[in-house]
């Protein structure tokens, strides 16, 4: 699994669309649909790209020295 997350400061500028634009046409190359975990914040942007939720995940942040935080993160799916 990786992670791709903007700094506070360099967001709104096109970064993480670029990004997500290379993954998604890489995935319709392929021919396979592109899966992705969104936190609540972020979901928006996955949708204007054509990704739908398919599920919802609870992550316990207890084992990353947060006890007791936990929160709930979309699974996205777009289809090529």
């Amino acid at each position: 699994m990786t992670n791709i997350v903007t700094r506070a400061p360099l967001r709104r500028h096109g970064a993480g669309s670029m990004i997500l634009e290379w993954g998604l046409e890489q995935a319709r190359k392929a021919g396979v649909p592109a899966y992705l975990e969104a936190a609540p914040e972020a979901k928006g942007l996955y949708e204007k790209f054509g990704f739908v939720e398919a599920g919802r995940q609870g992550v316990d942040c207890s084992g990353y020295g947060m006890p007791g935080v936990r929160f709930e993160v979309a699974r996205m799916r777009a289809d090529p």
